[in-house]
């Protein structure tokens, strides 16, 4: 139920009043969400205090050479693109390009259907 929650809580903070797919929530939605799990909101910003050593240690990892094993870059037909594709060639020289139409940011929610088939035909090969 939590994750159904979270994206409840993002789709109705961030929707607007064109997106025909989300169906907005009332404001005492947002405090229920965030009471049911205090710390939700902080903790999952918990990855950004990270970047600075990722950084470090992707430089020490990147220093060995780039990932030779096949790769699957997925972007947002509305989002990344392409662009997915074009950063992990800094760190993966065999870099397969995909792009989910009708999608914003999150792919396996907005399309499941072509980002499944995209990943199965990469699996594939």
């Amino acid at each position: 139920m939590f994750p159904y929650l979270v994206a409840a809580f993002v789709a109705a903070v961030l929707a607007t009043p064109t997106d025909a797919r989300v169906t907005p929530f009332p404001a005492s939605f947002n405090t229920q969400v965030v009471q049911a799990r205090p710390r939700a909101m902080r903790d999952a910003f918990e990855q950004f205090a990270a970047f600075n050593q990722d950084a470090i240690d992707n430089k020490a990892l990147l220093s060995k050479g780039k990932l030779r094993m096949p790769v699957l870059a997925l972007g947002a037909e509305k989002s990344f693109g392409a662009a997915m594709a074009d950063d992990l060639r800094f760190v993966a020289s065999d870099v397969t390009s995909g792009i989910v139409p009708s999608s914003g940011h999150w792919i396996m929610e907005e399309n499941p259907q072509a980002t499944v088939k995209l990943v199965t035909e990469f699996l594939a090969k």
